[in-house]
C-alpha cells in the first residue's frame, strides 16, 4: 500500500511540474528566410567555378522547394581565393529542364544579402515541378562570367 501511495504521489508531482518546465524556457523565435540564408554556412569545397573560371559560386534554397509557393534562391559568389564578392551585378533567367519552352526571366534586381557574397533571387512563383536550370550572368565591375545551376522543385502535397 505504501508503494502505491509513493507511486501515485510521484506521478501527481510530475504531472504538476510538467507545465512549469515550459515557463523557464525562452520562447523560440521563428526565423524568416533571409535570416536562415544569412546564417547558412556553405563549405567552399561545395562551390563551383564559373564558366570562364573567374569566380566560385553556389546556388541554394533555404526554404522548402515545392510548386505554387514563392521561392527564394540564394546565390553566393566568391573570388578564387575564397573571399566574398559583394557588389557584382547578377542577372538570372531559367527554364524547366524537361521542357525548355517553360521559362522565366527574373526581371527584378538580384540584391546583395549580406557581406558574405550572398545574393537573393526573391519572390519567384514556380508553378511547374521538376528540375529548373538557372543561368546566372555576373558582372563584377567589368569582369564578366556566367554559370548554370540546377534546383529541383517538387509537387506541392496537400494533406
Amino acid at each position: 500500500m505504501n508503494r502505491f501511495i509513493v507511486y501515485a504521489l510521484s506521478i501527481s508531482f510530475l504531472i504538476f511540474l510538467s507545465p512549469l518546465r515550459g515557463l523557464s524556457q525562452a520562447p523560440v523565435e521563428k526565423k524568416n528566410v533571409l535570416q536562415k540564408a544569412h546564417e547558412r554556412k556553405i563549405d567552399t569545397c561545395d562551390f563551383l567555378p564559373t564558366d570562364k573560371g573567374q569566380f566560385l559560386s553556389k546556388v541554394f534554397s533555404v526554404d522548402d522547394t515545392r510548386t505554387n509557393r514563392t521561392h527564394h534562391w540564394f546565390f553566393q559568389l566568391l573570388d578564387l581565393d575564397g573571399e566574398p564578392i559583394n557588389y557584382a551585378r547578377v542577372e538570372v533567367s531559367g527554364y524547366l529542364k524537361n521542357d525548355p519552352s517553360i521559362k522565366f526571366r527574373f526581371m527584378e534586381p538580384v540584391f546583395k544579402l549580406c557581406s558574405e557574397g550572398k545574393y537573393i533571387v526573391g519572390f519567384v512563383k514556380v508553378k511547374h515541378s521538376g528540375v529548373w536550370v538557372l543561368d546566372f550572368v555576373i558582372d563584377n565591375f567589368g569582369e564578366m562570367d556566367s554559370i548554370t545551376s540546377e534546383i529541383e522543385i517538387g509537387e506541392l502535397i496537400i494533406n
